[in-house]
């Protein structure tokens, strides 16, 4: 008599595969008009000025805060913190060769990892995706299938 038993692991980890580089203790800009908690897997890019991370929002601004650098993989940021001054001491994962779970990829304002970021002028211009940002420093997004969806069909 054969049995089947059934397992449904519903943990995924973020970090699928590879060697990853975190920068430990970071500092998150202040964000007077956030509304909504800072969570863990949200792209995040870094103003050029202040070397302070933020929440990519835009493919747009100039101060280098459209430029996807990072994911953010600390605990949940409640808004009032943000609100309130800088959040230091912060680890963003930054790069290495490492695949992630894109499914626990957090992109605000309605952006997604398929968004255009387009730069340059008007001889010289690059055209590439929130998802090539991050891969062209070493972070690779890609699709988990849950195991058991196949397995006990």
């Amino acid at each position: 008599m054969a049995v089947q038993t059934l397992q449904n692991n519903s943990s995924v980890p973020f970090i699928r595969s590879g060697e990853s580089y975190t920068k430990e203790s970071e500092t998150i800009l202040k964000d007077i008009g956030r509304s909504a908690p800072l969570v863990f897997g949200t792209v995040m890019a870094k103003v050029a000025a202040s070397q302070k991370w933020v929440p990519l929002t835009s493919l747009t601004a100039t101060d280098g805060s459209a430029i996807a650098q990072g994911i953010f993989v600390g605990a949940d940021i409640p808004a009032a913190s943000l609100v309130a001054g800088d959040v230091t001491g912060q680890p963003i994962l930054v790069g290495g060769a490492v695949t992630v779970d894109e499914n626990q990829i957090t992109v605000e304002n309605s952006l997604t990892l398929d968004s255009v970021f387009t730069e340059g002028g008007a001889t010289h211009y690059i055209v590439v995706t929130v998802r090539d940002l991050l891969a062209m420093r070493g972070i690779f997004a890609e699709d988990t299938v849950d195991i058991d969806e196949y397995e006990n069909a």
